[in-house]
């Protein structure tokens, strides 16, 4: 029989398999079950899932370049502070780059790719929006990124969604929320439930509403897919960001605003009021601060940590790399338009603070304002 905590596990499978087949319309409760029953399936078989992460690690390997037929994709996510232990996909795809940006150590299970956080905030939540809406800064390599919170656990293939998603050649895809029409519900929806300063989100409602700003379509942020190779998916994420930086960090209050700004619609991967919680190829679990299921199966595989910020920074070759550069020869265009005052304080500038070595300009420019009045 078992020993130890795995006649414990046992009987927690056996109990959340109950509830699943007891509850399935229950989407909080069925999707919380098949995320346990998937942690405590793999914890009952520890070795089995490492030779699994080896067979991904192989296949991934054998995949054909970017240059080749076959996109390139990567799942990508963000951990900042101690909000959630690093969720293992329960079906790993060679297909798929699975890259978690961190602030911190994580463990090197072989799965994710831990690259580091390049924007830090004093609010966690910013510095993961930041990496949600900059795919086209930072996965400059992929053809498509596809975004997951950091509490969604892949259970399944869901490679047929992202098949989905390219053949509409659409820019966006996300999930429609399967509550609320407008990011005007969801306002007095992050209010009562204390997601933000009740005075940010109404002054970002009142800009919304003062421009005319209305919509039916409203978005669930917590899985999106970005065809970077379309031009206007950077228009749009960086238009987002904005948003989200001079407003309310609660992002799907400003997803659509965005998108109609950058004059997209958005692929719906998914057919209300289906979404991640009730879907079965996904899980949506609570915010476990790194002490749930998910955080005990990272323990059972023993792996190391890695740090993100390993490595040479850029501050230690800063000056070795601008002093290389030092005997190059630069031109600097100002381009202005009917707006001589404006060129006229930029180019005195230059001459102010320009410093010695070999700088040059034009002495013409600092002697007669009669001639300067003449460039047109």
């Amino acid at each position: 029989m078992f020993r130890n905590g795995k006649a414990n596990d046992a009987l927690r499978l056996y109990l959340w398999r109950a509830l699943l087949a007891r509850f399935p319309n229950d989407e909080t409760l069925a999707s919380r079950a098949r995320f346990a029953i998937s942690i405590l399936e793999r914890l009952s078989d520890v070795e089995g899932y490492e030779k699994r992460i080896d067979a991904y690690r192989k296949g991934h390997a054998r995949r054909p370049s970017k240059t080749g037929k076959e996109p390139r994709i990567a799942v990508y996510t963000a951990i900042a502070g101690d909000y959630d232990s690093v969720a293992l996909p329960q079906f790993l795809d060679p297909r798929f780059d699975y890259v978690l940006f961190a602030d911190r150590p994580m463990p090197d299970t072989g799965v994710w790719q831990i690259r580091p956080m390049s924007y830090i905030n004093s609010d966690d939540t910013r510095s993961a929006r930041f990496v949600k809406t900059h795919p086209h800064r930072f996965l400059r390599d992929f053809d498509i990124a596809v975004w997951m919170d950091s509490n969604v656990v892949i259970l399944a293939d869901f490679h047929d969604l992202v098949e989905g998603f390219r053949s509409s050649g659409m820019a966006v895809a996300a999930v429609p929320h399967p509550l609320r029409n407008s990011m005007y519900e969801e306002c007095d929806a992050c209010i009562s439930r204390g997601k933000d300063d009740p005075r940010v989100i109404r002054e970002q409602e009142d800009k919304y509403r003062k421009e005319g700003y209305v919509h039916d379509d409203l978005l669930e942020n917590n899985l999106m897919f970005f065809d970077l190779g379309n031009g206007k998916t950077a228009d749009f994420l960086d238009s987002w960001w904005r948003e989200i930086d001079n407003h309310s960090k609660r992002d799907q209050l400003s997803a659509n605003y965005a998108l109609s700004k950058s004059g997209l619609d958005w692929y719906r991967l998914m057919e209300r009021p289906e979404n991640v919680r009730s879907y079965p190829k996904f899980a949506l679990v609570k915010h476990d601060k790194g002490k749930g299921y998910g955080a005990r199966l990272i323990e059972a595989l023993k792996k190391a940590t890695v740090n993100p910020y390993d490595g040479v920074c850029y501050a230690q070759v800063r000056d070795a790399r601008i002093s290389g550069q030092k005997n190059r020869n630069i031109d600097v265009v100002v381009c202005v338009h009917n707006a001589l005052e404006y060129v006229e304080a930029c180019l005195d500038s230059v001459v102010r603070n320009r410093g010695g070595g070999r700088v040059s300009s034009s002495s013409s420019w600092t002697t007669d304002r009669k001639v300067r009045r003449g460039i047109s």
